[in-house]
């Protein structure tokens, strides 16, 4: 019955493993010791490509590598954990979002470094466009606003000089306004 148990536990492992629609990369230092088909998939890599390969080949160069990888050294050290928004680059070398959360995990002596992976493009380019509203629309009111402002001095300008008399009133009856024709 235990043997049964632990290779039905394994099993469910394995089916989460590949099915799971996160990119999933168990590392030793910085080689890829095994990764699941979502991420083989999201960097446009044939089944199997992935494992023995650095994981410096998944970045836009040594420099963005060496910038996240401080990053991550501090989170380590500090928690164990890091998550952030990274920017990394597929087999074709085009570039996309990716969310990474990055777990450090020891078994059978060795240090592993658990990554789970997630293509936010779609998500970064919806928030660009929205961004982009945004701006639109707040210089859409900006210049509204200029325009009523102008039309209000024009007005203003009107009621003041103007040969006939205006007042004007608030809801308390109290005068909040009166040109100098008005006699008020």
């Amino acid at each position: 019955v235990g043997e049964q148990q632990v290779a039905l536990a394994l099993r469910e492992q394995q089916v989460i493993f590949e099915t799971v629609s996160l990119g999933i990369v168990f590392a030793v230092g910085h080689s890829i010791q095994r990764c699941n088909a979502a991420m083989e998939s999201m960097f446009g890599y044939p089944a199997g490509d992935l494992v023995g390969r650095g994981t410096k080949e998944l970045f836009l160069s040594a420099q963005d590598l060496a910038t996240v990888g401080r990053r991550v050294n501090a989170a380590m050290r500090e928690c164990g954990r890091f998550s952030s928004d990274v920017e990394l680059r597929r087999k074709d070398g085009s570039v996309f979002a990716c969310e990474v959360a990055l777990s450090r995990a020891e078994w059978s002596g060795k240090t592993f470094i658990l990554a789970l992976l997630r293509d936010i493009s779609d998500r970064k380019r919806v928030e660009a466009e929205l961004d982009s509203y945004r701006q639109d629309l707040e210089a859409l009111v900006e210049q509204r606003t200029r325009e009523l402002n102008e039309r209000s001095e024009q007005l203003d300008t009107i009621f003041t000089l103007g040969p006939d008399g205006f007042v004007s009133f608030d809801h308390e009856r109290k005068i909040t306004f009166a040109n100098p024709s008005s006699g008020a």
